[in-house]
């Protein structure tokens, strides 16, 4: 059997509610936690901060649901690796899978369940970075909350080169530690996340950034 991914940067494997949702929360923002069914907790969650960017694996097991009033200070990427997970979110209802992420932006509230064997891996990207790679993009400062469309396709288009830029540098962070002291090859791999992201996932200054790329 092979390694998970960022093995080698285990932060937790639990089977405690509290534990995990402690250790969650210091990554991801407090979340409330409950468990279906009988079946106990076997959470694993491997991170590891870059800079402005942090990328997480993290599995449930059993089926749960996670309910977060916001992000606060970042925005985030699901990006689901095996099974499914059932969003709700400000316009509804999604099924998350393996072809269809998750993005939250910061004043999003989210409810997730994540259903039997759902893996993900979680970028995190700090809102003051990201909203600093929009401006300067644009020239200009932000008039109004930058907020992304919740589901990005991840099998065709940018949605796609994202989910295979994602999944790339977290294959390399497993197999090697000097990926992560390489700062110029760190930079340019969050510069580009942004950028894919912003160029690439409908959100409130898409036409701006059209019209940018269209001159």
């Amino acid at each position: 059997m092979g390694h998970l991914p960022l093995h080698r940067y285990e932060l937790f494997h639990s089977s405690d509610p509290a534990y995990v949702c402690d250790m969650v929360g210091r990554i991801l923002g407090p979340e409330r936690l409950e468990v279906m069914g009988s079946t106990p907790l076997d959470v694993r969650m491997h991170s590891r901060r870059l800079f402005d960017v942090s990328i997480s694996f993290l599995a449930y097991g059993p089926e749960v649901v996670v309910e977060a009033n916001s992000t606060n200070g970042y925005f985030a990427i699901h990006l689901p690796l095996t099974g499914c997970s059932e969003v709700r979110h400000r316009r509804g209802l999604f099924t998350s899978t393996p072809a269809l992420a998750l993005v939250v932006s910061p004043s999003d509230a989210v409810a997730i369940r994540w259903f039997p064997g759902c893996a993900k891996l979680l970028i995190r990207i700090e809102r003051v970075a990201l909203e600093t790679r929009r401006a300067s993009m644009l020239g200009e400062c932000l008039r109004h909350p930058l907020r992304f469309e919740s589901e990005m396709d991840v099998e065709r288009g940018g949605g796609a080169s994202l989910a295979r830029s994602i999944r790339y540098f977290a294959k390399q962070l497993g197999h090697a530690r000097e990926i992560v002291n390489n700062d110029l090859f760190v930079h340019e791999f969050e510069r580009m996340l942004m950028v894919e992201l912003l160029m690439n996932q409908p959100h409130s200054y898409s036409d701006q950034l059209r019209l940018l790329r269209d001159r």
